[in-house]
């Protein structure tokens, strides 16, 4: 059992709390704490401790957006005049 300040109850405040955990006191996942995700989010999550959170969050913002707009002319056929409505 965690015991001290947890950050929240949303999911992001309780990677990062299994992550610095894991990282200050040795604990392992799926045996000192639980969560159903995978192990790699803690990972990515420890990461982020060791270095700069906001810089990992705009990075990850920055490739998700990149990614949207690959995948977006797939999806969605492109029209000659964008201010025709059909």
């Amino acid at each position: 059992m965690i015991t001290g300040a947890c950050y929240s109850d949303t999911d992001s405040s309780i990677f990062l709390t299994i992550a610095r955990e894991m990282l200050e006191n040795g604990r392992l996942p799926y045996r000192d704490l639980f969560d159903h995700k995978g192990v790699y989010i803690y990972l990515l999550n420890i990461a982020a401790l060791l270095t700069n959170l906001a810089l990992l969050e705009w990075l990850s913002l920055a490739v998700t957006s990149w990614i949207a707009y690959r995948i977006l002319p797939l999806v969605v056929r492109p029209r000659n005049n964008p201010f025709e409505l059909t």
